[in-house]
């Protein structure tokens, strides 16, 4: 639990929690006193299904001053433990498919407990991407930055990324809950290349 975000005048802080059903107690005492650091771990497990409702003091030499209350509805226990999510699976296109048409989706597999998904794309020799490379083999590592974020489905349209003919492309989804990040494989496709020269003969 992270208390303040600054407070650096502070040289300690009283913890004040209870619960929602506690609220008409005419007071209510501290339950951690003169804390050294601005976060706090609870010694025990809270309640699960429980409003509780706390606050800080912060304190110096000079005094000490309260902060405002605040409130937190714990998880059930069904939810108590989040696992990460899913390992996405990419559908389509298939892995090293040529002749992809710029209008088509990109296609993966909905997990369970996924929240979004981010989709790394960029095209082989690293030109043309959004983000920077990291060292090593440009053909097969992705980007540090996605190339589209926060995606609710399971698809993406490639007539967004603007794709150029003839170009190989890698991309991986990246799947995300509160637990953490889940990546997919990466996936290499070829765009369809341009129309082919066309031959006249006169007769």
């Amino acid at each position: 639990m992270q208390l303040l975000n600054g407070a650096s005048k502070s040289d300690a802080f009283d913890l004040y929690l209870w619960k929602e059903a506690d609220m008409g107690l005419a007071e209510i005492p501290p339950i951690e006193i003169d804390l050294p650091q601005n976060s706090w771990t609870p010694s025990a497990p809270l309640d699960y299904s429980t409003t509780y409702w706390w606050r800080v003091a912060a304190k110096n030499e000079y005094g000490s001053a309260q902060g405002p209350p605040w409130s937190f509805t714990t998880a059930g226990e069904e939810l108590s433990v989040i696992d990460f999510p899913d390992i996405p699976v990419s559908l389509y296109p298939p892995n090293r498919q040529a002749g992809i048409v710029p209008e088509d989706d990109l296609e993966w597999t909905t997990g369970t407990l996924c929240a979004s998904y981010d989709l790394y794309l960029w095209k082989e020799g690293g030109t043309g991407t959004r983000g920077a490379f990291r060292k090593g083999d440009e053909r097969y590592t992705q980007p540090d930055t996605p190339w589209a974020t926060d995606i609710q489905t399971n698809h993406y349209s490639l007539k967004d990324a603007a794709l150029e003919p003839g170009e190989i492309y890698y991309w991986r989804i990246a799947a995300h809950n509160f637990a953490g990040t889940s990546f997919g494989p990466t996936r290499v496709f070829t765009v369809a290349g341009p129309p082919g020269p066309c031959f006249w003969a006169l007769y």
